[in-house]
């Protein structure tokens, strides 16, 4: 039997501005370009960052969030990788239990570990005992994570504990082409995100992980615009769609870890 998941599509949009005054004290048509170049640079990596802020957050597409991301945006990863919450349409509970098997791998440490007692083989919050654990819960058979995401705290932490056997590598052509350096754990790459939240790590299986958009809006440049009434072209970068999950008992997150080296 099959239950149905259906997430709500939401929109994401940069805009770009170029005032008349801005034209003509950049007067010529290459002065114009680098302005524009400059303004288009801007614009992307405005985007990029509210993507990186929402991907990252509580937010469940309804109420406001702690995370710093827009309540109109997509479901966050801390939402998606949750236990007894509503997700596309899904309601898991604990009391009176009912679609558990719609609950991620939950993992909180209270208080927050420190960055010393993470590197300590001999400490229950090793690092490598706490990947191990997350790692198996998220595992069936062959079925594994096949990203590591978290902060550069505990990936330092991570790297320590390898010492001189540690392994560094792109595994994988997508991987190095975005800029990410990563070390491995059983055959997964463990990466940093900037947009991580501090001291959090999440184990994902994009397998059951997708951004879905819309054909005529995943980021589609809409043309320069003059209002009637400014002086000003307006432009628009146009992203519509929703982050899903097919199945969140197969992905995991730890929090409370170190979010700092003392």
């Amino acid at each position: 039997m099959f239950t149905d998941a259906a997430y709500d599509w939401v929109q994401g949009y940069a805009t770009i501005s170029i005032s008349g005054k801005e034209e003509s004290l950049n007067d010529g048509p290459e002065r114009v370009i680098d302005l524009l170049e400059a303004k288009v640079k801007n614009a992307e990596k405005s985007i990029k960052d509210m993507f990186g802020t929402q991907l990252y957050s509580d937010n469940d597409g309804t109420t406001v969030t702690t995370s710093g991301a827009s309540a109109n945006g997509f479901i966050g990863l801390q939402h998606v990788i949750a236990a007894d919450r509503a997700l596309g349409g899904i309601t898991s509970v604990a009391s009176p239990a009912a679609y558990q098997w719609w609950n991620a791998n939950v993992s909180a440490n209270a208080p927050a570990l420190t960055y010393a007692n993470m590197v300590l083989s001999s400490n229950a919050a090793y690092v490598h005992k706490i990947i191990r654990d997350m790692y198996g819960q998220c595992t069936v058979d062959n079925d594994v994570p096949t990203l590591i995401v978290t902060t550069q705290v505990v990936f330092d932490a991570y790297e320590e504990t390898l010492a001189a056997q540690k392994r560094f590598g792109a595994s994988s052509k997508s991987l190095a082409d975005a800029g990410f350096q990563n070390l491995m754990y059983r055959g997964t790459p463990i990466v940093v995100d900037d947009h991580c939240p501090d001291g959090m790590m999440f184990f994902l299986n994009e397998k059951y992980l997708q951004f879905r958009h819309h054909r005529k809006r995943n980021f589609t440049f809409e043309g320069f615009q003059k209002p009637v009434n400014q002086d000003a072209a307006v432009a628009k970068i146009l992203w519509l769609g929703a982050l899903t999950c097919s199945n969140p008992s197969r992905q995991g997150i730890i929090t409370g870890l170190a979010s700092a080296y003392s």
